[in-house]
């Protein structure tokens, strides 16, 4: 039997489903359904953004609490990413002085 934190650090299961559409959108080629399907991937099986981070009795001294919570972070700000409004995530340029031509 596997504990705790074997559980919580192993990879997520793979179908042949999630694999294609995980592999079309690394190359740009994916469908919108195949799209969804690996961005809720991403999300939820393989970041676990909205998982438990903390490991009950680590024996390795809060290393796997860390490792979680650093993967939970990538999922957290890729869906931040996506549901703030882009102008809200672009930063203005900075607006240069213009300068005043004179003829004179």
């Amino acid at each position: 039997m596997s504990t705790v934190a074997e559980r919580m650090l192993a990879a997520p299961p793979l179908d042949e489903k999630t694999v294609y559409a995980v592999k079309a959108l690394a190359k740009g080629e994916a469908s919108g359904t195949d799209q969804i399907k690996a961005v809720e991937f991403i999300l939820h099986a393989l970041s676990g953004a909205d998982n438990q981070s903390f490991v009950p009795n680590d024996a390795s001294g809060g290393q796997n609490t860390a490792f979680l919570e650093g993967r939970r972070f990538v999922g957290r700000e890729l869906r931040r990413i996506i549901i703030t409004p882009s102008e809200r995530l672009i930063p203005k340029p900075a607006r240069t002085a213009q300068r005043k031509v004179t003829n004179g």
